[in-house]
Formats: structure tokens, sequence, C-alpha cells
């Protein structure tokens, strides 16, 4: 997926009151790749996949609440073995530490990433049940702007030749966890609405102002309001183009009107339990997409 933390979890949310905005799907077989450092700030990771995909229907209804909710379908996928080479390079310009002979990003309040990768299978390269080719290009810029706070854009685009198969569709679902803490990205109206498609495009930004509007204002009271400030917004796209009907493509959704969101978020609500202060984050939904929140309030974690 394409907002989605790597780290997200809905195990708990699914047991609690069966809301679980992802997809599944089994899969078994092996990856194989080599990794290098090309020079400074730069990775290139070359992969080779052998696997066997199916589908996997939803195997409980157990909740403890909720009673009246079922979890949601599991949309079918292509069935096959799936063989594919591919490659991924990225440009990280933050520095490198050596820790117990790994090497780890320091973190840093302005830097850049840009990520590009492609994947490729076909029955003329390798025995195959596939035949497409996918990639995408991403970019990622945190900075500090105007003396005013500290601006991250994300951009994403992703395109794809041949019979792209539902398991490889670019998709967009509620990003679970990842605006938790400061400096992510999220769709926070989808609910657990997801769109899909063989080419997308996405861009999010976020400017966390913290105090300074109201210290640079020099009015009194203002100037001394305690509470962190952030504004947020969303847009994305998606849709089939030279795209082979797939199996299960009836029950799928695209965002051929590209859907976006805007909000702000209120944090340090809870200076007492500092370096986790809780924020509130009120999204509102600009296009009109059914099945999806027209708004939402949200609590997360700004450090």
């Amino acid at each position: 997926t394409l907002v989605s933390s790597p780290n997200s979890n809905p195990t708990f949310s699914s047991l609690v009151d069966a809301y679980d905005p992802f997809d599944y799907y089994r899969t078994k077989g092996i990856e194989a790749f080599a990794s290098t450092r090309l020079f400074n700030f730069t990775r290139l990771r070359l992969f080779y996949r052998d696997l066997r995909d199916r589908s996997v229907p939803v195997v409980t209804d157990y909740r403890l609440f909720q009673e009246d909710r079922a979890h949601r379908a599991n949309p079918i996928i292509a069935d096959g073995t799936l063989r594919s080479v591919g490659a991924q390079f990225v440009f990280d310009s933050r520095k490198l530490y050596l820790n117990k002979g790994r090497d780890v990003r320091m973190d840093d309040v302005q830097y850049s990433r840009l990520e590009a990768g492609v994947e490729h299978a076909s029955p003329d390269l390798i025995d195959n049940d596939f035949d497409f080719t996918k990639y995408w290009v991403s970019l990622f810029r945190r900075q500090r702007t105007l003396g005013l706070g500290v601006t991250s854009l994300r951009i994403f685009a992703g395109g794809s030749d041949r019979d792209l198969p539902p398991q490889r569709y670019y998709t967009f679902d509620h990003g679970f966890g990842s605006y938790v803490l400061a400096g992510g990205t999220a769709v926070w109206n989808l609910d657990q609405e997801t769109f899909v498609g063989s080419r997308a495009l996405s861009i999010s930004g976020r400017h966390e102002f913290r105090r300074r509007l109201w210290t640079q204002s020099g009015i009194p009271l203002i100037r001394d309001i305690p509470f962190w400030l952030s504004v947020h917004g969303t847009v994305f796209w998606s849709d089939f183009e030279n795209h082979a009907a797939q199996v299960g493509d009836e029950f799928v959704r695209t965002a051929g009107k590209p859907y976006s969101e805007i909000g702000f978020g209120i944090g340090n609500l809870t200076p007492f339990i500092s370096p986790f202060n809780l924020a509130l984050y009120f999204t509102k939904q600009l296009s009109d997409y059914d099945n999806t929140r027209d708004w939402t309030i949200g609590l997360g974690l700004e450090l």
C-alpha cells in the first residue's frame, strides 16, 4: 500500500470491534536480494522473488463489541506462481552511524529521501503465471520553512504495463497508525474503504508551527498559548490504464476523481508526560465519496 505505516498492526482494533482497513492474501515462497551502497547516501537493492499467491477468506467473525459489524471481506486476487526480478534505488540525505555492526540513520529535522523502483515478471523471462512491469518513484522532503516551523512533503507516482495482478495494485487505505507520531502522513477519512489502480499519484503535506505563530504574533495572551498547532492535507488519484480486466475487478474502487482532505492538529495537550504529548487532529474531506467519512477527530502523539 502507499500510505500505511510499515509497523501498522490493526490486530487490537480488529479484536475489539472488527475494524480492520487492510486487505489480505496468502503467499509462500522465497526472496533473494543483494544490496550495496553505490556512493554516499545511496543504496541499491536487486531482488528475485519466487512466490505462490492465493486468495484467502476471512476466517473469523469474533469481536468483543460492535456485534452488528462484520469483518470486511478480503478481495479476490489472481492465484498463481509469481516470479519477478526488480530493483530499488534509495537516496537519503541523513547521515549514518555504525551501531553494533549495523548502519543506522541519524534523525534530522531537515532531510530528503528519494526512492525509485521497478518489478518485472514475464513468462518470456522465466516460467510464470503473470506478465507485468510495475514502476514507481517517491520523494519525501522535511525542512524548516520561513522561520515558522517544519514542513513535511511526500509525493508518490506509480505506473505499470501489461496485466498487473490485484495483489500488485497500487492501494490507498486508511494508513492505520501512520499519523500517530509527528511528521507522519495518513488518509484520515477513508474509514475501511480502499482505492486501487494500475497507476496512481498522491501528494501529502504537513506543517508543524508548534508555538511559533503565537510567539511571533506579539499579542498578549495569544503569545502565551501553550498548545502546538499543525496543518495537514492529502490528495490522491488512481485508475486503470491499458489494463486487462482481472478477477475481482468488479468489486474494487478507483479514485478517478481526486480524493482530497485537509485538517489541523492541536498538540502539547499533556505536557506533564513529556516527551509523549497527546494531540488531537481534525480532518475534513473535501471530495465526496460514498462509504467514507466527511470528517474525523483523531488522537495521536507528538514528540
